[in-house]
């Protein structure tokens, strides 16, 4: 197998961190996300090649642009792994302050959420449809099929995503903190709305921060009765179910053959990195495009009507790739095909240290933080870690951070102003040097 030694490493990668951090070790840290994020986008569609050529679009590759392809995902993965393994070893000595527990966070600021939240997601996929009941309706359940109307509704999805985030984690919180009924009610209350348009994401978000805001307050599952957790389980399950049968294609049932020809539909990103990397030799005008792309979507399209769309994919790849697509749609054809356009072959190494530098201040800053904007801030780089594997870290990853963190604050301000309520550390907080 082609990338056997790599599947290796990656696994290896997660086990070295379990042993050499001990008690600083954070089940599904961003290392262990990324390395996961990193076998599905690049490896995994190798492996399905190596084992089906035929069920894979490399098939319609010469050996010689696989190869090369293959070396350039090497030097970023291993380089990747070098910095982080040196990580493992200095801070396994060194002595760090691990918090446990959140500050007090009253119910309101969830049911504000809600009522935002519902109202903003109808406004943005009615109004285009001039509030027709018919269209709104099948947009919510097909929103795919209304991509091309998408366009200037940047900001209002902003706040949707950061209502989203905030949303679950304070759902979560509550249900951890209480684990009543009640609580319960409210936490897969919060799973509907946030399903709503059947992004497939929205089930993997709510895991990754179940995991996250469960280790922060060391919520141990031992605690709770069997029969409690067998009971919550099904209704969880149900209403899972139920959930995503409504929202997400419903009345079609999924075969075997489905899911196989969606895994091929997967592999686009590792497919089309090794296309670019081939088809495309570096030169200094792409760098300089690629930071005027980051910079251009910091200004809404509402106050500049004709501003370009930005991005590799919309400049060259596009046109090249995917001519049918509609002008709107932003594919993703992985980070590494962005690493090279914007850097060439140093591409690999420069954004393997971006990566590494990424996952070392997310884990950092996960054993510090004690308050609700501080897991905001963790909460998105965890849940977008496989979309900045996929899609890259230039033009609008940035504009996305920058604008959802500031968003973030400022209502998390507001909520505090509105509730004239000062949180104080709950009894939930501990501190450990370790």
């Amino acid at each position: 197998m082609a990338v056997i030694d790599m599947v290796i490493v990656c696994i290896a990668s997660i086990l070295v961190e379990y042993k050499l951090l001990q008690g600083k070790y954070i089940f599904f840290s961003t290392f262990t996300n990324f390395n996961i994020c990193f076998f599905i986008v690049y490896l995994l569609p190798i492996i399905l090649f190596e084992f089906n050529p035929n069920e894979s679009y490399f098939i319609l590759l010469y050996p010689q642009s696989i190869e090369k392809g293959y070396i350039y995902i090497r030097i970023f993965y291993y380089t990747w792994f070098i910095l982080t393994l040196l990580f493992f070893l200095r801070i396994r000595k060194n002595n760090i302050i691990i918090m446990k527990g959140f500050k007090i966070f009253p119910k309101n600021y969830l049911f504000v959420i809600w009522i935002v939240m519902i109202f903003l997601y109808f406004l943005c996929i009615s109004a285009p449809l001039g509030f027709n009941p018919g269209l709104t309706f099948s947009r919510l359940i097909n929103p795919r099929a209304f991509t091309y109307i998408r366009a200037g509704y940047g900001p209002i999805n902003h706040v949707l995503s950061v209502l989203k985030l905030l949303m679950l984690i304070l759902a979560i919180y509550i249900f951890i903190n209480k684990k009543s009924i009640g609580s319960v009610n409210l936490l897969f209350f919060s799973i509907m709305i946030n399903i709503l348009g059947g992004s497939k994401t929205s089930f993997l978000n709510f895991l990754i921060i179940f995991i996250l805001v469960s280790s922060k307050m060391d919520f141990k599952f031992r605690k709770v009765k069997l029969s409690k957790f067998v009971k919550y389980g099904i209704l969880g399950a149900i209403l899972l179910i139920s959930a995503f049968m409504i929202f997400y294609k419903p009345g079609e049932v999924v075969s075997v053959n489905d899911a196989i020809e969606g895994l091929k539909g997967y592999q686009k990103e590792a497919y089309y990195t090794v296309r670019v990397i081939n088809d495309f030799d570096w030169n200094i005008e792409y760098t300089y495009e690629g930071l005027v792309d980051t910079i251009t979507p910091f200004v809404p399209r509402i106050i500049w009507d004709d501003k370009p769309y930005s991005g590799f994919y919309q400049r060259y790849w596009r046109d090249i790739y995917e001519p049918n697509a509609v002008l709107y749609q932003t594919s993703t054809f992985g980070a590494l095909a962005e690493a090279h356009m914007m850097f060439g072959m140093f591409g690999a190494f420069l954004y393997a240290i971006i990566f590494y530098f990424i996952c070392k201040k997310s884990f950092i800053f996960y054993q510090k933080i004690n308050t609700f904007f501080g897991m905001f801030i963790v909460a998105y780089v965890q849940c977008s870690m496989y979309f900045f594997v996929r899609g890259g870290l230039f033009s609008s990853t940035v504009v996305a951070f920058v604008y959802q963190s500031i968003i973030a604050y400022i209502i998390l301000v507001l909520f505090q102003k509105l509730f004239k309520r000062n949180n104080e550390p709950s009894k939930h907080i501990t501190y450990k040097k370790m």
